[in-house]
């Protein structure tokens, strides 16, 4: 039977690291995204971006309601400054009944 248990564990696929969130949630991801509120100021939030663009090559910056002006503005801190560049934007809604 240990080796029953022994194979259920080498057939686990392995679990993907949880990155911190400035509010302490943890969120799935590749280290490289910024959930940014707008209970912040816009500066803390271009700080960390601008710390992850040392380790990572692009940078996520995401916002949920009133927090999608400021991820925005953000970003356009970041390209105005000549310290970042737009590869992508995306926005969706959720369809309620």
């Amino acid at each position: 039977m240990a080796d029953k248990k022994t194979d259920a564990k080498a057939t686990e696929r392995p679990k993907k690291e949880l990155a911190p969130t400035a509010h302490g949630e943890q969120k799935d991801s590749d280290g490289n995204q910024v959930w940014v509120s707008a209970q912040k100021r816009l500066t803390f939030y271009a700080d960390i971006a601008l710390r992850m663009m040392v380790k990572h090559e692009t940078v996520q910056l995401h916002g949920l309601g009133a927090a999608i002006s400021s991820a925005v503005e953000v970003s356009q801190y970041l390209i105005t400054t000549g310290k970042a560049t737009l590869i992508k934007l995306l926005t969706s809604t959720v369809h309620t009944p």
